[in-house]
């Protein structure tokens, strides 16, 4: 609920280069799960009618994992329940914290921005 990850077409800055930030969160998210059960707890819906809810792997929180590994980002809007695991991840530069990016919502906003013709979002720390 509190965090964001890159979609599967984002790309992000590194080295340099463009690298596809989406599909390797995705990747990274796929294999530390593997074969294990995921459980999730909550019963609140957002005004699209998804269910928001905190999922873990072996008592271990998804968001926790990600955001700490700089493979999504901390979403202040609702919570501020992985401040400490984004400070982490950037302070250490990993994941998407090693280059530049737009915030998973700006890169969303931008793409819809430029479908109909209007501006689209600059990187952001």
């Amino acid at each position: 609920m509190g965090f964001d990850a890159p979609e599967m077409k984002q790309t992000c800055e590194r080295d340099g280069g463009t690298w596809l930030c989406g599909k390797e969160s995705r990747e990274a998210l796929a294999n530390w799960i593997g074969d294990r059960d995921v459980d999730c707890v909550g019963d609140e819906r957002d005004r699209y009618e998804r269910l928001l809810a905190h999922c873990s792997v072996d008592g271990q929180d998804i968001g926790e994992w990600m955001v700490s590994r700089g493979l999504a980002v901390a979403y202040y809007r609702f919570s501020y329940e992985y401040e400490r695991a984004e400070h982490k991840a950037k302070s250490a530069k990993l994941g998407m914290w090693a280059g530049e990016f737009q915030k998973p919502w700006d890169w969303r906003r931008g793409r819809h921005r430029s479908k109909s013709g209007g501006a689209t979002s600059r990187p952001s720390d």
